[in-house]
């Protein structure tokens, strides 16, 4: 859902499973909310499998908007994020951030040249796209 806001990453095909836990979820008041991305792929590079999963937790602001973090859970590709959504408007705001492991650095490199390097060897998307 997040990777969606960012046109260049669509050609890239991500897939995977999504899991939502919530005790109480409604559009307008996601509380609480729980996401988890398990086996996540890519149709450019189907020959790695899967990159691993992230879990997402989003935590509703009195103000209606709700925080986001994003941790890795296993695989290849560890991913850590945070930032904002408000889900009345569908807005995400926030940075996230992809971290390959060593040894297949180079076969992820179809997807992480779309992404700008930070300084410590992670790439970065920005949300919105700038």
């Amino acid at each position: 859902p997040l990777l969606v806001q960012d046109v260049k990453l669509k050609p890239l095909r991500l897939g995977g499973m999504v899991k939502l836990s919530a005790a109480t979820f409604t559009p307008q008041h996601p509380s609480q909310l729980s996401v988890r991305v398990e086996n996540l792929i890519s149709a450019l590079i189907p020959a790695i499998g899967t990159l691993g999963s992230t879990e997402i937790h989003l935590t509703t602001q009195a103000n209606q908007t709700a925080q986001w973090t994003a941790n890795p859970i296993d695989g290849a590709l560890a991913i850590h994020g945070e930032g904002t959504f408000n889900p009345t408007q569908g807005t995400t705001t926030g940075k996230l951030a992809f971290k390959p492991d060593e040894r297949l650095a180079g076969n992820l490199r179809p997807i992480l040249a779309l992404l700008q390097k930070g300084a410590g060897g992670e790439y970065l998307l920005n949300l919105p796209a700038s």
